[in-house]
């Protein structure tokens, strides 16, 4: 019983985050009620704060999708607008009536981000928390236009022939059917650019895509992915030839 109850006690530290070390035939279990445990712990979310849709309420939807933080898309491409609340905030207090301001959270947060959190946006009026399993193309195909602080949802959606708002350093600012917001004071300025002045040029976007492959070359997926773990840097030992690539690639620039 003792060897039981041992192991039980490795299974659920494990389970709830701890670094133990468990034998090799209960790490495929372990993984697997992590997986059941997360379906329902989302569900738990979805069920009591998040809407299943929003298309019933008639209204020009603004698609807002929540970054993950800490992450240097916010806090080192826009370091003003970290306070994700606070913005949402500002934005739907300037929304004319006919508008509603539909926000989805990144999944990897639930759990992380506090409920207050989404308490909070559930009581303004304009602002609608959608259901995380919402496919995130359903919503730009929806939306009268993409609202995004440093996200690649504006890429997504720009692409889709959709307009696109965006607050910090974005890779496609070149073009002009997206828009910084210098100033959110001014949000209804930026709605008439949205309804007045964008057009699609799938011209300038293919230019530009173009451009881009040409300046391009080829890195492995796992240099980015999978080299997140403590032997990262005997991972980086493994990647010399995509190392090389990199930095020959910014001596071009310098020289």
């Amino acid at each position: 019983y003792q060897k039981i109850f041992n192991l039980m006690k490795l299974l659920i530290g494990k389970f709830f985050g701890k670094n133990e070390q468990i034998p090799n035939f209960l790490a495929t279990l372990t993984d697997f009620m992590t997986l059941i445990f997360r379906y329902n712990y989302l569900n738990i979310f979805n069920f009591l704060y998040f809407k299943k849709d929003i298309l019933a309420q008639n209204k020009k939807i603004i698609y807002f999708p929540l970054h993950v933080m800490p992450e240097a898309s916010i806090s080192v491409l826009a370091k003003r607008y970290t306070d994700q609340l606070g913005l949402l905030k500002k934005i739907a207090l300037q929304l004319p009536s006919d508008y509603i301001l539909c926000v989805k959270e990144h999944p990897t947060m639930l759990g992380f981000r506090n409920i207050d959190f989404y308490k909070q946006l559930n009581k303004i009026p304009n602002i609608c928390l959608v259901n995380t399993n919402l496919n995130s193309v359903y919503l730009i195909s929806k939306c009268h236009c993409v609202l995004t602080i440093t996200g690649t949802t504006g890429w997504e959606a720009i692409i889709r022939e959709k307009p696109v708002l965006y607050f910090g350093n974005v890779f496609y600012s070149v073009l002009s059917m997206a828009k910084k917001i210098e100033n959110i004071n001014k949000f209804n300025n930026y709605l008439n650019w949205v309804n007045n002045k964008f057009k699609f040029s799938k011209n300038e976007l293919l230019i530009f895509i173009s451009l881009i492959y040409k300046k391009s070359f080829y890195l492995s997926y796992e240099f980015f992915w999978g080299i997140t773990d403590a032997s990262t840097l005997k991972k980086l030992k493994n990647k010399k030839n995509d190392i090389k690539k990199i930095s020959n690639a910014i001596s071009t620039k310098l020289y």
